[in-house]
């Protein structure tokens, strides 16, 4: 056989349902050229191993087996597979994903072959579940640039489908010894030391589907942990791979991971490693924080209740200590409210695009923001109610992402109900912009999240009732009604409404809706004195370059401060 210009690397375990198809999906493929299929399996102890001999036995001259004699986990499997690989290009395909275009492979090489600068290239990918249905077309419309830097990669993690990346073979070498000590997270760390040789380019072609089962992504206290502690090794390894110039970034990602760690490390009543994530987090954040300052006050009050009741269990054999320090609590308690009310409160229902504005507009710093990201006009006027607020530890076993869950855990909560009265209150259109309503069929109660956010599975919707966006003909009536309560519970109070921009959005339901919700704002202007609306000409808005979505450029950021702040003059006067 001839050298093969492209190997395909395959890892399995256990994916006796999926295996054949991602195998034959890179049988189909149509090139000009030879290639090879190297497949490791991770010790399955299913039917996974006879499926893959008999495909072998079918085509020897085509598919290479590594069978592991004990189970490596991803991370090491990989490693072993690609040391095997001889083409001169890599592409990577997981067990349970699969092609969908016999062209894929012609079309990579022809990419990487035409651009020399190039170190890796992807292309859009259909993320289904388990049974197939589609749930979203990777990647985001943000992250469809047609060139990315290993900048963009540290920034954002991986953008890029596992499935649909090809990369130059042995552009770094040897692993580092550090990669071996990662259990399950390969991707990030993979292409970050291909992106050091070269840059990363995207074909807007749609020819994979990336399958995402609810069964890994079931995101209980437990695999939250695990998730969050392989991330901080990543980063941790990255921090000192990579150049000084990525530190700041890293360090970022790093707190945010300690915090998020010590959320879940608290719920599970290990208070002492809890504070020893959380020192962590203090000893890296930088200037700009990814977590909120009231979210961190919340797991401050926590932290201390967890302490507290532990010691009253402790000193329960003795009923005076135990009354004295009951006593102490409540003096404790009653100093840090007035450590807290000497601050001034800003009740928020806003995302990064809102966050991010307030804090330009609170320059010295004095506040304390108690947010609600993903809670709508509409349930939040619910929850005002008498309706029954969400059940988040119900909605774990079905939230993809682990930096959503404890969004969930917020709505569970809703600080707002609790505050003294408010500086002012704040909004962002960007929850109506995005955010479906899911609703327990037998209990009742309501969660908010984008449906990218959910495993849209038969037992998730068995369980949930899915109300998608909310109706833009009930825009105005869902807005007039959270005013109107808002005004009632905090009379006097202004209330700013910041229209997000969707001016660089090529999706036109969001350019659409984002008409629809400046609308229904200005026809609510005149019922609500107290209500204002803060908006900047499309003209003025920029995007940042870190990638994010819905992240907008310090400049333009500035035009929604300047607006803000002719919008307090004129009130003035």
């Amino acid at each position: 056989m001839l050298k093969p210009v492209v190997s395909v690397l395959i890892i399995t375990y256990n994916q006796e349902r999926f295996i054949a198809q991602a195998v034959h999906s890179a049988l189909n493929q149509q090139t000009t050229f030879p290639y090879e299929i190297v497949i490791g399996d991770d010790g399955s102890t299913d039917t996974t191993r006879k499926i893959l001999t008999d495909l072998r036995n079918q085509y020897p001259d085509r598919i290479k087996l590594i069978f592991q004699t004990k189970n490596l986990k991803p991370v090491r499997n990989l490693m072993s597979v690609y040391k095997a690989c001889k083409g001169k290009f890599i592409a990577l395909l997981e067990g349970d994903d699969y092609w969908t275009s016999p062209l894929k492979l012609a079309r990579q090489v022809e990419y990487l072959e035409t651009h020399p600068d190039a170190a890796i290239c992807y292309h859009s990918t259909t993320l289904v579940n388990e049974h197939g249905q589609p749930m979203v077309v990777l990647p985001v419309p943000r992250f469809k640039k047609p060139v990315s830097t290993l900048t963009d990669l540290i920034r954002n993690g991986s953008f890029m489908a596992t499935c649909s990346t090809m990369f130059r073979n042995k552009l770094f070498g040897a692993f580092p010894d550090w990669f071996s000590e990662l259990t399950y997270i390969a991707d990030l760390p993979l292409n970050v030391l291909n992106a050091q040789h070269g840059k990363i380019g995207y074909i807007d072609q749609n020819m994979a589907v990336y399958r995402s089962c609810s069964s890994a992504l079931a995101f209980t206290s437990q695999k939250l942990e695990l998730v969050y502690q392989e991330h901080i090794t990543v980063f941790q390894k990255l921090l000192t791979h990579l150049p000084q110039q990525y530190t700041t970034i890293i360090q970022d990602h790093l707190a945010q991971f300690y915090f998020w760690l010590a959320e879940v490390q608290l719920r599970q009543n290990q208070a002492k490693i809890a504070w020893k994530q959380y020192r962590s987090f203090l000893q890296l954040r930088s200037s700009y924080s990814y977590i909120s300052l009231s979210r961190e006050l919340r797991f401050l009050a926590k932290f201390k209740l967890v302490i507290w009741l532990d010691r009253i269990k402790r000193m329960m054999r003795n009923q005076w200590s135990a009354t004295m320090y009951l006593l102490s609590i409540s003096w404790v308690h009653s100093k840090v409210n007035q450590k807290l009310h000497s601050q001034r409160v800003i009740l928020g229902r806003v995302s990064c695009i809102g966050r991010a504005i307030v804090q330009l507009h609170e320059a010295d710093h004095s506040y304390v923001l108690v947010n609600q990201q993903k809670v709508r006009a509409d349930l939040w006027t619910d929850w005002l109610g008498s309706c029954p607020r969400p059940k988040a530890n119900s909605v774990s076993g079905w939230i993809r992402r682990p930096d959503v869950y404890p969004l969930i855990i917020e709505q569970a909560q809703l600080p707002w109900l609790n505050q003294r009265k408010p500086s002012y209150i704040v909004f962002d259109s960007y929850s109506e912009l995005t955010d479906k309503k899911f609703t327990h069929r037998n209990q009742g109660w309501s969660f908010a999240a984008h449906y990218a956010d959910v495993a849209l599975d038969p037992d998730f919707e068995t369980e949930f009732i899915g109300h998608d966006l909310l109706d833009v003909h009930d825009l105005t009536s869902a807005y007039d009604r959270c005013f109107a309560d808002l005004t009632h519970r905090f009379p006097g109070t202004p209330i700013y409404f910041i229209h997000a921009s969707t001016a660089h959005d090529s999706r036109s339901l969001y350019r659409s809706r984002a008409k629809t919700i400046k609308k229904a704002i200005t026809s609510l202007l005149p019922r609500y004195s107290n209500l204002h609306s803060i908006t900047v000409p499309d003209s003025a808005v920029n995007m940042s370059d870190d990638g994010l979505p819905y992240h907008y450029h310090p400049e333009t950021l500035r035009h929604y401060q300047q607006a803000w702040l002719r919008l307090d003059k004129a009130l003035e006067a």
